[in-house]
């Protein structure tokens, strides 16, 4: 393994909604409070709508039942 492959697997991140893996950066993601991540699917899922060419989120997804400190600003 490369150096930089380890690096590469300290800045995965775990989805605050299925907790299926995000590489921030790399695959598109809502980032929310101070350490929350919703995958791609899950912000669609709770009604975000993204715009791929502009990469920026339209509308945000609904962040309720998620945990209350990942929400805060």
């Amino acid at each position: 393994m490369a150096q930089g492959d380890s690096d590469q697997d300290e800045e995965l991140v775990e989805c605050m909604d299925c907790g299926g893996t995000i590489a921030p950066g790399a695959d598109p993601s809502f980032p929310f409070g101070t350490r929350g991540i919703l995958c791609f699917e899950c912000a669609i899922r709770r009604g975000g709508k993204y715009d791929a060419p502009k990469d920026r989120w339209l509308v945000s997804p609904d962040l309720a039942g998620l945990p209350v400190d990942a929400a805060e600003p």
